[in-house]
């Protein structure tokens, strides 16, 4: 499990709980959420692109509304997915 250290539990870090919770590993330093973060925002924003940008404009070429609604919800689901994932691909 995972809890992030908030600036309130960083107030309350003196305690014997928090001490033995942060010696558990069930906090992680900001520094690396940041970077986790950094990365996923990354690797979303790459896949949009390329899905958008590059993959999507010859598919959508001739199509009605809904013809591309459908296959702009495709890519926004395939997208969500690796999020939820946590960022891996299937």
């Amino acid at each position: 499990m995972v809890v992030l250290l908030s600036v309130a539990a960083a107030g309350a870090s003196s305690t014997v709980g928090s001490r033995l919770a942060v010696k558990r590993g069930d906090f992680i330093p900001v520094e690396q959420v940041r970077a986790d973060w950094t990365n996923l925002v990354g690797q979303a924003t790459s896949l949009l692109r390329r899905k958008f940008e590059n993959e999507l404009p010859p598919i959508l070429s001739g199509l009605d509304a809904t013809g591309i609604q459908e296959e702009c919800r495709k890519a926004i689901d395939e997208v969500l997915s690796i999020l939820h994932q946590g960022g891996e691909s299937a």
